[in-house]
C-alpha cells in the first residue's frame, strides 16, 4: 500500500512539475508557482480543472509578460478568463449549429 501511495505522489508530483515547465516567461512562471498552495487545496476533481485553466494561461504568456510586475496576476486571471470566454463562445456556437439543423 505505501508503495502504491508512493508512485501516486511520484506521478502528481511529476504533473505538477510539467505544468510549471520554464518553457515560457518568468512571470507566468513565478505567478503559476504563487497559486500552489490554493492548487494543493483543491478537491481533487477542483485540482485537474484547474491544472488543465492554468495550461491554457500558457497560451497568452506573451501577453502577461508584458504587464507591468504590478499586474501579473491580474493578467493571470486575465488570460483564464479569456480562455474561458472562448471555450463558451464555442459552444454557444456548437448549441446554434444544432439547433438550426433541427
Amino acid at each position: 500500500m505505501a508503495e502504491e501511495e508512493q508512485e501516486e505522489t511520484r506521478e502528481e508530483k511529476e504533473t505538477e512539475e510539467e505544468l510549471f515547465k520554464v518553457s515560457a516567461t518568468a512571470k507566468l512562471k513565478d505567478e503559476i508557482e504563487s497559486w500552489t498552495p490554493f492548487l494543493e487545496s483543491l478537491r481533487p476533481e477542483d485540482k485537474e480543472l484547474f491544472k488543465e485553466m492554468i495550461q491554457r494561461s500558457w497560451d497568452y504568456a506573451d501577453s502577461v509578460e508584458v504587464c507591468g510586475e504590478e499586474y501579473v496576476t491580474e493578467a493571470f486571471l486575465i488570460s483564464l478568463l479569456v480562455s474561458q470566454q472562448k471555450k463558451v463562445n464555442f459552444l454557444a456556437n456548437q448549441v446554434a449549429i444544432n439547433f438550426t439543423r433541427k
